[in-house]
This record gives C-alpha cells, structure tokens and sequence, in this order.
C-alpha cells in the first residue's frame, strides 16, 4: 500500500494526529507522537497517550476504523491515511527511544518556524510509560496538500 517515499515521508518529524468515530459517528481525535512503518510497509503504528485518547482507543477496540493525517508544517505536505486497526499495545523502550526522536525533529522545525519551543514541547508531551501503540493497516491514501489535487487518492510512486 505505501511506498519508499510515503514511508520515509511518515518517518519525519510531522504533525500528526489520528482520529475514529464512535457508534453514533462521532468523531475523536488525538496527536500522534511519532509513527512507525512496518518494513514489508504494510502496517503503521502510531503512538498516542493513553490518557490524552480513552474514546479513541475505546472507539479503535468497537469498529476498528481509524484515519490519519500526517503534515509537513514548513512545506504542507499533507497525507491521509485511512484502514483498519490490526493491535493496541503497550510502548516499548524502542517505541519511547522512536518517540523522543520525533519530539526533537518536530520541535525543532517548528521553532524554525517561529514558535515558541516551551509551548511546543507541552504540545508533544507525554510519560513515556502512558504511550500506546496503535498499529493499523492502511486501505487508501489520499494526498491533502492544499491545492487543486486535495483530496485525491494517492498511487503507489506518486509523488504526495
């Protein structure tokens, strides 16, 4: 389903949150903190705080639905990503180790960008013992850049 470009895409310090409905199709949402591509780069895993996405994962164990969307802040490259939940689980000392990394690449480029570091870290922060892992394989891309081509589905090697 993704390709080399789309996986060293999602490796990136993005801005990153994930999303589901409940029953009724209400919405919740919750910021990622870094995600993993599985190397056959046919599953995602995106790591939340459990506390920050108790309706989340409540809705992800009911229906399994769950939606993506993945930015670049200085260029607004943006994906969405949408499958099924496969796995919730405990962080690892590896996930942590994945997750501190993309705190410090997203903090970075965001201050580059002009904004405060202290209230982009409050952001990102979260314990590393209450991050889960929510693993999903992905069933359509679309690309969400802005402009004429928002919203179309993303082929395999084209370009986001």
């Amino acid at each position: 389903m993704l390709d080399e470009e789309t996986a060293a895409f999602l490796g990136r310090g993005l801005g990153m949150v994930i999303s589901s409905r409940d029953a009724n199709r209400c919405p919740n949402v919750c910021r990622a903190f870094g995600c993993r591509v599985s190397k056959d780069r046919r599953q995602v895993t995106f790591f939340v705080s459990a506390r920050q996405a108790l309706g989340l994962l409540a809705d992800y164990r009911a229906n399994g639905a769950l939606a993506a969307t993945c930015s670049d802040p200085p260029t607004t490259r943006t994906l969405q990503l949408k499958g099924t939940v496969t796995k919730i689980a405990a962080a690892t000392k590896g996930d942590a180790a994945l997750v501190e990394r993309y705190r410090e690449e997203f903090v970075k480029c965001l201050v580059l960008l002009g904004y405060p570091e202290q209230t982009i870290r409050a952001l990102v922060a979260a314990a590393d013992s209450d991050l889960v892992a929510v693993t999903f394989r992905p069933t359509s891309v679309f690309a969400q850049t802005p402009g004429p081509g928002a919203g179309a589905p993303l082929k395999p090697g084209e370009k986001i």
